[in-house]
């Protein structure tokens, strides 16, 4: 994590395009930049459309991305393809999520999410997901759903990147040299 170079950017612009085969309903990215300031962008599509539409030089002038993904150091970069499972197929239902001090991506579908705090407040579970480890803590929500889960998320109040799996889903990590 932190110093990002062209060619991680290459490697994870290839990783969302090809991991588009799991989930091509909507494409997401979160950025973490070094002072933890962290913004997402969305669209609904597959990722190629995402890349398509969203290029380099859109991303510079985005709005919500100030200066854009291509063309900023991050500490954190974070992406996913969604396959809706649960909600709509609307951008306010992509991931990765921000909510709170919680930004996170969910590959999975909770089958008892109504067990979680709030969960009536959220179309999505994953939404719901997050929402509940913002406010009670991973181990506490973890504790209290029954599904596939494989949740990447950022705490933004310790500045830390979070990998978490059950059994129902695989979850991998790639690290780059240099």
């Amino acid at each position: 994590m932190g110093n990002l170079k062209d060619a991680h950017y290459q490697v994870f612009r290839d990783m969302l395009l090809y991991d588009m085969l799991r989930g091509f309903h909507s494409t997401g990215v979160a950025t973490m930049e070094e002072g933890g300031q962290v913004r997402t962008i969305k669209s609904v599509g597959p990722a190629t459309e995402f890349f398509d539409h969203f290029t380099p030089t859109h991303f510079h002038t985005h709005p919500e991305m100030g200066a854009g993904i291509f063309k900023k150091d991050y500490k954190i970069l974070l992406g996913h393809n969604r396959w809706a499972t649960v909600g709509e197929v609307v951008v306010e239902n992509a991931h990765p999520f921000i909510m709170g001090n919680t930004i996170g991506a969910h590959n999975g579908t909770l089958r008892t999410y109504s067990d979680l705090k709030g969960h009536g407040e959220h179309i999505v579970d994953s939404k719901c997901l997050f929402d509940n480890i913002d406010h009670n803590g991973i181990e506490h929500t973890w504790e209290n759903f029954y599904g596939a889960a494989a949740i990447t998320y950022i705490d933004n109040k310790t500045k830390k990147l979070h990998l978490v799996k059950n059994g129902e889903r695989p979850l991998w990590l790639l690290e780059l040299d240099g």
